[in-house]
């Protein structure tokens, strides 16, 4: 249970640098030029985050790559399927 209030408190540490226009991968870029690492505990960010960053990823993709488009939404749906992995199962 600590594990789990640990990596919630850094993934609210990361919440806050996130700020209009700034994505997860931008935060993590920085911390790989400044660390030269980006795996690790404090690499904890929201669902919601990631899946802001996965919306703007497939709206920039799908101006070139039209047919990206038709499938944007299944996209979305598989990804917010996705269990932590704590979560049950059953």
């Amino acid at each position: 249970m600590a594990v789990i209030k640990v990596r919630r408190i850094l993934s609210e540490l990361n919440e806050n640098k996130l700020k209009d226009g700034i994505y997860p991968c931008h935060v993590q870029l920085d911390k790989l030029k400044t660390t030269g690492m980006v795996r690790g505990i404090e690499n904890k960010f929201t669902h919601e985050s990631y899946r802001s960053e996965l919306i703007k990823l497939l709206e920039v993709q799908s101006t070139f790559y039209p047919q990206l488009k038709t499938i944007i939404d299944d996209i979305i749906r598989i990804y917010d399927s996705k269990r932590e992995y704590y979560e049950e199962y059953w």
